[in-house]
């Protein structure tokens, strides 16, 4: 198979930890961190968690650490994934960054939604303007914690895009109310669809994608557009979420898809994915379920 795009070590094993945090299998994701403590990604793991604790839920990422002991950052893996998710951040960084590449289109909802993805659009152009602004919101005070820990995080991702999530958590904090922070029971399901690790961010998935994209006559952006929203970005639970589902109909809507449109499309597209991923797949469930527990190896400080 010739791939679109150069493989990434372990990027497999990668997309498995969030796919399991967002479905909420804790017992998953031991094994992942575990192997991937293994083939020494400890470096990535302190890094991802600040990314996939905003776009996951960003009411409960100020309370994580990024620089802890590899057991206590296990245990914060397991934690967000035993959350109701809010995706609320990380649909309003997705339509600010959109705005910013001159799609207008991507600003929508009601006029204070709308203020609030022109403003996080001008905050990525004008950082320093931004913060000094945030802290001369009345609401600031009152989060002041929330906030600077999201200006903190910026310092964790490496791509500037995923920065712009942060700027959307303190954007959110003085401009809407915060919801509530849900526990949730972990989803710890033997048959976790492990084909859904194998996606545009790998690969493998990035050529399987666009090959069963090709046979049903789509192009293969809309097709991994399809598996992100309706397969990869599947939570245990997910609420307060607006500026999510606004940007999932946005991007279905510049498919030329309604919400119907997408879901049936999805369903001839899902079988053809899964009929080349699933082997994939079984070859990962089985590296992960054969990692020694090395105890000591989870004492260490990095």
């Amino acid at each position: 198979m010739q791939y679109n795009m150069e493989p990434a070590p372990n990027d497999m094993e990668r997309s498995l930890l969030q796919k399991a945090v967002r479905r909420g299998n804790a017992e998953l994701i031991e094994k992942v961190v575990q192997y991937l403590i293994s083939v020494d990604d400890v470096k990535w793991l302190r890094k991802r968690l600040a990314v996939i604790g905003y776009e996951e839920c960003w009411t409960y990422s100020n309370q994580l650490d990024y620089d802890c002991k590899n057991n206590i950052l296990l245990e914060q893996y397991k934690a967000l994934a035993c959350k109701v998710k809010n995706k609320n951040c990380d649909g309003l960084a997705y339509l600010a960054r959109r705005f910013n590449e001159e799609n207008s289109s991507a600003i929508v909802g009601n006029k204070k939604e709308q203020t609030a993805s022109r403003s996080v659009a001008n905050a990525v152009k004008k950082p320093v303007e931004f913060w000094e602004w945030i802290r001369s919101e009345p609401e600031y005070e009152k989060n002041k914690q929330r906030i600077d820990a999201a200006e903190k995080a910026m310092s964790k991702p490496s791509m500037e895009r995923d920065k712009v999530i942060m700027l959307a958590a303190a954007y959110l904090s003085v401009a809407f109310p915060v919801p509530d922070t849900k526990d949730i029971a972990p989803n710890n399901r033997p048959n976790f669809p492990y084909w859904t690790a194998i996606d545009k961010h790998t690969s493998i998935g990035d050529q399987i994608i666009t090959d069963a994209s090709e046979k049903i006559g789509i192009q293969p952006h809309s097709g991994k557009q399809l598996t992100f929203y309706l397969a990869g970005a599947e939570c245990n639970q997910i609420k307060d979420s607006p500026f999510f589902e606004y940007a999932k109909r946005w991007k279905f809507n510049q498919m030329g898809f309604t919400l119907k449109q997408a879901e049936e499309k999805w369903i001839e597209l899902k079988s053809l994915i899964i009929d080349e991923a699933i082997i994939e797949g079984e070859l990962m469930r089985k590296r992960i379920n054969n990692i020694k527990n090395d105890s000591d190896q989870f004492e260490l400080s990095f």
